[in-house]
């Protein structure tokens, strides 16, 4: 079964399922993440994962290591599993196994389709092109007034019920 993980600060302004899909046929990939678009960095609050054996070894590898090495940080972590960011790459991260499995992966569109609060924000030309949006890094009552006030417009309950 194919997966597409997502952090709790996310809003779907559409089925992200069609652009997933046309995009990892296009580029012959096997995982899609978002990112921050101003910075070479993945991001882990949005991502896709083809259901394959090379997936399932790879996540296997990522969840053993981050299991034992809970000080760690799941987005560091698949930066460096991926050989993603340079920046990470300086810096590493604590006792990566010697045998990571090599998984081709993309990069969701950050700028106007998969954008967030991480990084610089929404760049799209119109409120169509926006597919998923990520509360990564703002206050926590900006995100709950900000999701409370979307889901308030589509006619659902309150995203954080108190």
């Amino acid at each position: 079964v194919d997966v597409i993980d997502f952090d709790i600060d996310t809003f779907f302004f559409a089925d992200p399922t069609p652009v997933i899909l046309e995009q990892r046929d296009r580029e012959g990939v096997e995982m899609l993440f978002s990112s921050h678009f101003d910075a070479d960095c993945l991001n882990f609050g949005f991502y896709y994962v083809r259901a394959t054996a090379r997936t399932a070894l790879f996540f296997t590898h990522f969840l053993s290591w981050y299991y034992n090495v809970p000080f760690e940080n799941g987005q560091r972590g698949i930066n460096t599993f991926l050989n993603h960011s340079e920046g990470v790459r300086r810096v590493g991260v604590s006792f990566l196994p010697p045998d990571i499995p090599k998984v081709p992966y993309g990069v969701l569109d950050s700028a106007q389709q998969f954008s967030g609060t991480c990084g610089s924000g929404w760049l799209g030309e119109s409120t169509r092109d926006i597919v998923v949006f990520h509360w990564c890094g703002a206050l926590f009552e900006n995100k709950w007034r900000d999701l409370n006030e979307l889901y308030a417009a589509v006619g659902s309950d309150d995203f954080w019920d108190t």
